[in-house]
């Protein structure tokens, strides 16, 4: 959807994602964020970005997502870092 940030409606994000622990290693995330994916990409959307947790890395990398960046001190309960990500339609 186009915005003042996006006025082409070509870029999507991922705001949050998140499994309760006992849900976790059971392929949730992984079916949720490729059913994001195809949807994003189904609209016409080329690009796709989130920040990423240390324990969400590899879940986004797996889906094709690259780390671009760093946002320091991103997250405050635990303070750390988010590793930004994109993807994009080629």
């Amino acid at each position: 959807m186009p915005t003042f940030h996006n006025p082409s409606g070509n870029k999507a994000y991922i705001m949050n994602m998140y499994t309760r622990p006992e849900y976790r290693r059971q392929g949730i995330a992984r079916k949720l964020l490729t059913i994001l994916i195809n949807d994003a990409k189904a609209r016409g959307v080329s690009f796709i970005t989130l920040e990423a947790t240390k324990m969400g890395r590899p879940l986004y990398e797996n889906a094709g997502f690259v780390s671009e960046g760093i946002h320091p001190g991103f997250y405050e309960d635990p303070k750390e870092d988010a590793n930004i990500m994109w993807i994009r339609k080629n």
